[in-house]
């Protein structure tokens, strides 16, 4: 009996310290960003971002677009002049992306660091040289649970880069995106002048034409389907409270303007570029200034033509970002961080990609 005994404090004590183990499990991040001191041409402005696991526990981290773990060119810094806090002007992508079908992640141990360099000539538009302080935008990052969904952590910044900026302030890279956007666009426009409103295809094959060209027909149906049906309903209804939150006057309007502005446009007539420059993962992306012409990318490709995370709603979710059509951004991803968006903050759902998205498609229905 007493061996017994001693065997059961054994295991007890074992599951005991096992389980403490367990519950002061803390996941931490912090982050630093590095670089040269000073940068001639703007084209040669990059900052490496470190990223480093400080907790007690692995991390699988999403390398969404938003995040800076991304070498996209979001808006993931703020950069201001040192001595009058202007700030460089956001010119990169607003992107469509989804947790739920993601495969590219960073794995970092305990104690382990990551280094993501980031070129800020591709996402920001400096009006002059001299210094600026370049700080992150954005320190949350997400990732993966023990139920394989994202679970949000703010990294701590631990330190920030200040950089003087001398020389061309014009860049290559940024000139060679902006003249291909701009030779698609004169043939959008010659062909509209001869009366053929038809849509425009850059890098595609054959059948991707075709799969576009389907999905374009479908998405013009959202649209003009989204509109027709915030004109008659001008209070809350289920469909527009899960995905626009708490109603009002002016949210309400303001969804509808956004779509009204798509219809009028036609989706029809954009420019829908195959040739994707950003990851796996990614559906497709916009530089917001660059009207009616849409980088289609590797989700967007095996996604249905209609449905949740469509073919034709990413078009919808991406029409949404150009300026002229109401320069909505990515605040929130999914379905599940939409609607809690819009239940916390409706001004902000309104303003948000994947919520026009969503009440467009109307999967599953909503009246």
């Amino acid at each position: 009996m007493p061996s017994f005994n001693r065997f059961s404090s054994g295991v007890l004590l074992a599951v005991f310290l096992s389980s403490l183990g367990a519950v002061q499990a803390d996941p931490a991040l912090t982050l630093r960003i590095l670089g040269a001191n000073s940068v001639e041409n703007v084209d040669n402005f990059n900052v490496t971002v470190q990223l480093k696991n400080t907790g007690t526990e692995a991390l699988e981290l999403y390398n969404e677009p938003r995040g800076l773990l991304s070498k996209a060119p979001t808006d993931s810094f703020k950069i201001l002049k040192a001595n009058d806090d202007s700030a460089a002007s956001f010119d990169g992508v607003l992107a469509k992306y989804n947790f739920a079908s993601a495969t590219s992640f960073t794995n970092l141990g305990v104690g382990e660091s990551v280094d993501v360099t980031h070129n800020l000539a591709q996402a920001y538009s400096f009006a002059s040289g001299g210094a600026y302080n370049v700080v992150p935008s954005n320190t949350r990052f997400f990732y993966k649970g023990e139920d394989g969904q994202p679970v949000p952590i703010d990294a701590t910044v631990e330190r920030t880069h200040t950089a003087k900026l001398i020389g061309s302030l014009v860049s290559r890279h940024v000139q060679k995106r902006q003249e291909h956007a701009a030779k698609y666009k004169k043939r959008a426009l010659e062909a509209q002048a001869l009366g053929k409103r038809a849509t425009q295809f850059a890098n595609c094959t054959p059948d991707q034409e075709q799969a576009i060209q389907e999905s374009v027909y479908v998405a013009s149906l959202y649209v003009a389907q989204a509109e027709k049906y915030l004109t008659l309903n001008t209070e809350t209804t289920d469909r527009y409270g899960t995905w626009f939150g708490e109603y009002s006057a002016d949210n309400h309007q303001t969804a509808l303007s956004h779509f009204a502005a798509i219809r009028k446009s036609d989706v029809k007539t954009y420019t829908f570029d195959c040739a994707c420059e950003e990851s796996s993962d990614t559906y497709a992306y916009v530089y917001p200034s660059e009207f009616g012409h849409i980088y289609l990318c590797n989700q967007y490709m095996l996604a249905a033509v209609s449905g949740t995370d469509s073919k034709a709603g990413t078009i919808v979710h991406e029409s949404t970002h150009f300026t002229a059509n109401g320069g909505t951004r990515d605040l929130a991803y999914g379905q599940v961080r939409a609607q809690a968006l819009a239940a916390a903050n409706a001004t902000a759902a309104v303003n948000n990609a994947d919520s026009h998205e969503y009440f467009a498609e109307n999967t599953p229905y909503r009246p």
